[in-house]
């Protein structure tokens, strides 16, 4: 029983290995099969190394060649960080075949790729690798064009010798040989264990090939984050403030690469009403790079030399010299004018200027000149178009356009820029309406805000008519949205530029040998923070580009024409929008609005209070902010002209006396502020007149400032009299106060009535003591009765009254007397 059982047991765990070596195989083949549908995927190295050995391991470009022509090499410079020992580090290197569009470009920017391997060089010891100029890896390939017909490029068979570490890469001659080449770098340890890898790009180029550049037009935003809080503060962040001084460094370096500036007029603010030194440099800085002169546009084929751009010297291949300066094109580069009226190329290609474009005035005659760099008009600060048009606040577009043209003349000497507006947002029909109304005749907008081009397989490259369902269709240019994504704030900025230059290299492949000029904008996003490594790489590579030419966005609207290819005109729609109101208090900004408005009357000029408190309105309209900051900038807006009105005062509850029918009260102004104040100062009264007018235009340029007005009471007593100050153009009550008017003297109606009353009294009186004395006469005629003897009836004359006694009787009860014998 023991042996059999020993022998069962020794059959399962035979039939155990078998099963488990199954599984093994089964997995070793389906990862193999995984590899080999996506071989770009599949690692250079063996298995993955640890999480702590990877996340503490980083591999960066610090330089490389942007463009490799004839003749020259591909230099790669990289700064490598690890806790393992350098030693322990190795670095493997991949080349794949051209991309074919910029989908399969969009692919390696997660380091994956569809195309065909080319080349694997073999792991290279970190030790190894020679030190650049700065102590930096270097890694050189150099790259041959050698027609291979019956043996492959790069195999180790081939003639070129063995594929040793970095040998010569063949990828054969132009036009197939010309391309954007996926280059994959890996950094791994000795046991094969992955620690960080990226994928850069050999973009190849051939000058002579004659092709017209690829146009691009840099729209270069100076911008920052709001610096003014709502408290009226203006801070700018350290970090802002370190990016836009190496934005406008780079910048000026590099005068020879046409751009177009497009300055947040709030950033400008901040910069310039800095305490930094800094900051007020950096304004100098890009007002001298706003102001250069005139640059000829590059011909076709012919990169800048390294003295227009410090950068460009490192942007070219490796020959041992650079890239050397080339003469300027002679009369074969000049455009030509076809009878259609549009512009012609050359022979050898290139940009041609528009037949109808003259140069600015000042600039040297010549075809092909444009305005070194221009300066676009945008708003205060970047603003939701269509919310505000939508909200019934279309004049506040105005308003913002008018505060930056007068920040671009104070700090950059530029002019507005009219005709073209540059979009950061979507727009609707409405928001189209409110830039027809501004003599808006071109457009920069994004490319989410169209709808999806006719011809989707290539990159737009045309302007074209954007239909607004009207008479109102301008000329419209689309900010490339896969351009602008490789301006990030991330760590690799050298990296990210060169990414830049080769999708601007891919676009141009799409069709290098297409002889209608072609352009793209390149819009770079508000958010993004200018970095140094960045800007030189970018800037370099652009001075030095054989088959991309820097121009304004002007020149782009200029000289490439808004037709396809056939000569058809361009058309295209804006997709639907979503107008978002919910957070813009309308009401709240109308009423800032039109009290403001009334403040500047008071104050006769833009005086800095009023620009701080114009400025407060005007921020609270950017775009992107939550409800509550807006409310409290609108806030400060209306606390800001209070405190201002707060600092002027009128004597309350003052008792004046009028001794005369007439007279003239004084009233007297306190002013603390240190500016001019204009103002209407009325009085009113229901006692009162007011001769000379119940109201006068005052400024209050001093301290105490008095008027009188000229009264006069209508009847004595105490009448009340109601003072207030205004502005000018009536709609802000500034002060007001209340006084008390005794008058002490009669009027004139008051007269007459006194001797109307006066004569009516004496009248009555004198007829009452002439009937008396009439009545005391009739009782002393005699025989008229009375005293003189009794009437007939007992009585005097009057009956009752001698019965009452007469005056001749010394007791009236007595009778009549006796009459004598």
């Amino acid at each position: 029983m023991r042996q059999t059982d020993a022998a069962e047991l020794a059959g399962w765990g035979r039939r155990v290995l078998v099963m488990a070596a199954l599984v093994a195989l089964i997995c070793l083949s389906t990862l193999d099969a995984m590899s080999g549908s996506h071989p770009a995927e599949a690692s250079i190295s063996g298995t993955g190394a640890t999480h702590q050995e990877a996340s503490a391991s980083r591999l960066s470009v610090v330089q490389q060649t942007s463009w490799v022509e004839p003749g020259q090499g591909f230099d790669l410079s990289l700064a490598v960080s690890s806790k393992l020992p350098r030693s322990q580090l190795y670095l493997a290197v991949a080349v794949f075949g051209k991309l074919s569009s910029r989908s399969a470009f969009d692919q390696t920017l997660r380091n994956r790729v569809e195309s065909q391997l080319l080349r694997s060089f073999d792991p290279v010891p970190v030790t190894g690798l020679p030190p650049d100029s700065a102590g930096h890896l270097l890694v050189h390939i150099p790259v041959t064009g050698v027609p291979m017909a019956s043996i492959p490029a790069n195999r180790s068979d081939s003639p070129q010798g063995p594929a040793g570490p970095f040998s010569s890469l063949n990828l054969g001659s132009c036009p197939d040989g010309c391309g954007v080449f996926p280059l994959r770098v890996e950094l791994a340890d000795s046991h094969g264990n992955s620690l960080d890898q990226f994928t850069t790009h050999l973009v190849r180029t051939d000058p002579s090939s004659g092709s017209i550049k690829l146009g691009m037009s840099w729209i270069v935003p100076v911008h920052s984050p709001p610096s003014l809080s709502s408290d009226g503060r203006t801070q700018l962040p350290a970090a802002w403030s370190s990016a836009l001084s190496a934005l406008a460094s780079n910048l000026a370096d590099c005068p020879a690469v046409p751009l177009t500036l497009a300055p947040t007029p709030e950033t400008l603010e901040a910069l310039i009403s800095s305490s930094r030194p800094v900051d007020q440099a950096t304004v100098h800085t890009l007002a001298t790079v706003a102001s250069g002169g005139t640059t000829p546009l590059s011909p076709p084929g012919t990169p800048r030399t390294a003295l227009d751009c410090p950068a460009a010297s490192s942007a070219g291949g490796t020959t041992g010299a650079g890239p050397q300066p080339q003469t300027a094109p002679g009369p074969a580069s000049t455009p030509s004018t076809s009878t259609s009226g549009t512009s012609t190329p050359p022979p050898a290609g290139g940009m041609p200027a528009s037949p109808s474009a003259t140069p600015p005035q000042g600039a040297p005659p010549g075809p092909g000149l444009t305005q070194k760099d221009q300066v676009a008009t945008l708003p205060y600060v970047p603003i939701d178009l269509p919310s505000l048009a939508a909200a019934g606040l279309g004049s506040e577009v105005q308003a913002q356009l008018d505060r930056a043209t007068e920040v671009l003349r104070s700090t950059l000497a530029a002019r507005r820029q009219p005709l073209t507006w540059v979009s950061t947002s979507s727009l609707d029909q409405a928001s189209l309406q409110r830039l027809h109304t501004e003599s808006v005749e071109q457009l920069v907008v994004p490319e989410t805000s169209l709808s999806p081009a006719v011809d989707q397989a290539l990159t737009p490259t045309n302007p074209f008519e954007l239909m607004s369902g009207n008479l109102y269709q301008p000329l419209t240019v689309t900010a490339d949205t896969g351009l602008a994504s490789h301006f990030t704030n991330g760590p690799d900025q050298v990296l990210a530029a060169h990414q830049l230059l080769a999708d601007l290299a891919e676009i141009y492949f799409d069709r290098p040998a297409d002889v209608q000029p072609r352009g793209v904008v390149v819009q770079a996003p508000l958010d993004w923070l200018p970095n140094q490594s960045f800007l030189h790489a970018f800037l370099g590579g652009l001075a030095a580009s054989p088959v991309v030419s820097p121009i304004t966005l002007d020149d782009l609207f200029r000289v490439v024409p808004s037709s396809g290819p056939g000569g058809m005109p361009l058309f295209r729609r804006l997709t639907p929008h979503t107008t978002g109101v919910a957070n813009l208090p309308a009401g709240a900004v109308l009423a800032a609005r039109q009290r403001l408005d009334s403040f500047f009357s008071v104050t006769g000029a833009e005086t800095p209070i009023f620009t701080r408190l114009e400025d407060l309105l005007l921020t609270s309209e950017t775009a992107g902010f939550r409800s509550t900051e807006r409310k409290r900038y609108l806030n400060e807006v209306q606390a800001g002209i209070g405190s201002q009105l707060a600092r002027l005062a009128l004597p309350q509850d003052q008792r004046i006396t009028l001794t005369a029918q007439t007279g003239r009260i004084p009233i007297t102004i306190i002013s603390s502020l240190n500016y001019p104040v204009h103002a209407v100062l009325a009085v009113s009264s229901d006692g009162l007149s007011f001769p000379n007018g119940s109201s006068q235009s005052v400024v209050l340029d001093t301290r105490d400032t008095s008027r009188y007005f000229e009264v006069k009471a209508r009847t004595s007593g105490a009448f009340p009299l109601r003072v207030s100050l205004v502005s000018p153009d009536g709609n802000l009550p500034m002060l007001t106060s209340r006084f008390t008017i005794h008058s002490t003297a009669a009027s004139g109606v008051a007269i007459a009535l006194s001797a109307g009353a006066a004569a009516f009294l004496l009248g009555w009186w004198g007829r009452s003591a002439r009937r008396g004395r009439r009545d005391r006469n009739r009782r002393l005629v005699p025989g008229a009765g009375g005293v003189a003897g009794p009437s007939p009836r007992g009585g005097g004359a009057d009956g009752p009254a001698s019965r009452a006694g007469g005056v001749g009787s010394p007791d009236a009860g007595a009778g009549p007397l006796p009459s004598p014998t």
